[in-house]
């Protein structure tokens, strides 16, 4: 089934940011009586290298999609702690989740389209969690790179980077990117009859434009029940982030607080803070 390329990604503990290394040096600074201290955390990939069952695994007619990248895919939390997990259980449908480390905001649509356009059957929902508005995607050497801020050690790409940095520092430029990707999800969802929730955990939309870091909700095509229940899940802050006493002792029931190890993730609960109090969510 060719929804998505075949990859491979390695199994185990430990992925990404989430790392021994961190692990050993966060252990010590993080809250005694702090429940996900003793969390188990694995990280198990299908053979399209995302934290997902196996495509012959899915129940086609009734799964959602969640969409976007480290703080979505649950870096750092076992993959029934993390916030799309939650929604999927609530609104008893199975979870897909190609959400992708160091994802853009174009490589979100790719998933997207791939996935409307090569399932079986149209997911019931999509979740996306749009990654940083700075991430941006260039061509090279027969495969696309994410240019995430940090200047590449590879000489042969910091062409690249240069060119793509100078993009980067045109913020009206990029607000413009942000609503056409925007739109482009809004209409392949309508004529799909796909209900889509998008939103942003990430602080690079804040104080750019009042509306870009507000929850859009579009649900053609579902049934009323499932409708208010996605209008309530869409401001149940308690499923997406931390309450401020919560943040501060670093500790809760299943929000997206990370495996210890994590110092990522700490900054994504961060950012779902900042997304519900400082930016107008």
């Amino acid at each position: 089934m060719n929804i998505y390329p075949r990859k491979t990604s390695t199994n185990g503990q430990w992925y990404h940011t989430d790392s021994l290394d961190l692990f050993q040096k966060n252990i010590t600074r993080l809250p005694v009586a702090w429940a996900a201290r003793s969390w188990p955390v694995s990280y198990e990939f299908n053979s399209t290298a995302h934290r997902s069952p196996e495509w012959t695994e899915v129940t086609w007619p009734t799964y959602m999609a969640v969409i976007g990248s480290g703080s979505a895919m649950g870096v750092g939390l076992a993959i029934n702690e993390t916030w799309g997990h939650h929604i999927a259980d609530q609104l008893s449908l199975q979870l897909v989740n190609v959400s992708e480390v160091d994802s853009s905001m174009a490589s979100c649509v790719d998933r997207a389209v791939a996935l409307i356009h090569h399932a079986p059957t149209p997911p019931k929902l999509i979740i996306i969690d749009w990654p940083s508005l700075w991430h941006q995607r260039y061509y090279y050497q027969g495969s696309w790179v994410t240019m995430t801020g940090a200047e590449p050690t590879d000489a042969a790409a910091h062409h690249w980077w240069f060119t793509y940095s100078r993009t980067r520092a045109e913020v009206d430029h990029m607000v413009q990117e942000f609503r056409f990707y925007q739109r482009i999800i809004e209409g392949l969802c309508h004529r799909a009859n796909i209900a889509l929730w998008q939103f942003t955990s990430d602080p690079s939309y804040g104080g750019l434009c009042d509306d870009l870091a507000q929850p859009r909700i579009l649900h053609p095509g579902l049934d009323k029940s499932i409708e208010a229940h996605l209008e309530f899940l869409a401001r149940d802050v308690e499923l997406i982030k931390t309450t401020k006493e919560q943040r501060r002792k670093g500790w809760g029931d299943h929000k997206p607080q990370a495996h210890p190890g994590l110092y990522h993730q700490q900054r994504v609960v961060d950012a779902y803070w900042a997304a519900g109090i400082e930016i107008k969510y």
